[in-house]
């Protein structure tokens, strides 16, 4: 019908019927872009999570590790296991990861860009059996394994996930015949692994890098909004008293202070238990100067790796 219209400028009449006509094609043609251009954000996510996913795979490849799927009854964690003599497992926890894109809106996909605990799982020395295990939504495609974003926001360190990680644990640990545990986790995944040293009772050893062990502390001095969902590590570190431990702190972190830390090791009665880093930060390659002793009875006798 629009092509049947006289254009001629003297034609006044048939110009106002062709401006709404017009004005609609242009609407239609940017709702399409808009959509188009989703599609297009959609697909450069998917490509990059299959990056980041396939060089996880590749790294551990190269160092004896097989990936694997560690499922709970409402939960699925990517895990990287590597074979060993003994019945002590050493497990490795990630952090946060890629959780937000900005101060208050969360990422659709959380898989870290340099996965830190897996750098570190991969560095370890020992003949112990060594197990890697992301956080809820790394690396595996929610399509398949469907995860509510709550798990990497603030509710990262809910009732839930400690749960999962429970679950999942004791049930690696059974099928492969593993009696204790030495736990370590950088940033996010050093509280998650404070949580479980403060829940289980086979845990020998807690070493912590860059760790949020003070969820509280760190959203009043961050500026941030409280994580309602979560459990607070701080809460029961008087719990852990006993354990032996280790916990870095670098010095130049702005993504977590140090108090945060600090705080933890007093109320754990180990403030001695706290290391120092100068010059490191936040996301440093830790793995390049990690102590691989976690056989040490007091955190007295440990120092910084060479």
């Amino acid at each position: 019908m629009g092509l049947l219209v006289n254009l001629s400028p003297h034609n006044t009449q048939t110009i106002a019927f062709w401006l709404p006509f017009s004005q609609k094609a242009r609407s239609f043609a940017q709702a399409c872009l808009i959509r188009l251009l989703g599609v297009f954000l959609l697909c450069l996510v998917g490509c990059a999570h299959q990056n980041l996913y396939e060089r996880a795979i590749a790294l551990g490849s190269d160092h004896g590790f097989h990936p694997c799927v560690l499922r709970s009854h409402d939960m699925a964690f990517f895990a990287l296991y590597k074979p060993g003599q003994g019945k002590r497992l050493h497990v490795y926890i990630e952090g946060d990861g890629h959780a937000y894109i900005s101060r208050t809106q969360p990422s659709q996909d959380p898989t870290p860009y340099t996965p830190n605990a897996l750098w570190l799982a991969l560095a370890d020395p020992s003949d112990h059996p060594l197990l890697y295990i992301a956080r809820p939504g790394q690396f595996l495609p929610l399509t398949t394994y469907p995860c509510s974003p709550l798990y990497w926001t603030s509710g990262r360190m809910h009732p839930n996930v400690l749960k999962a990680y429970t679950e999942v644990l004791s049930a690696f640990m059974a099928r492969h015949g593993c009696q204790e545990l030495v736990l370590v986790g950088f940033s996010g995944g050093a509280g998650i692994c404070a949580l479980l040293a403060e829940h289980r009772t086979d845990v020998v050893f807690l070493a912590t890098c860059a760790g949020n062990l003070s969820l509280s502390q760190w959203t009043t001095l961050c500026h941030l909004t409280p994580l309602y969902g979560s459990l607070d590590p701080l809460d029961l570190a008087p719990r852990l008293n006993g354990l032996p431990q280790r916990h870095y702190i670098a010095e130049e972190d702005t993504v977590v202070p140090p108090q945060c830390i600090e705080t933890f090791c007093q109320q754990t009665g180990h403030p001695e238990a706290c290391i120092r880093v100068p010059t490191f930060s936040h996301g440093s390659p830790w793995h390049t100067i990690w102590n691989y002793d976690y056989q040490a009875k007091s955190s007295h006798a440990l120092k910084l790796g060479s």
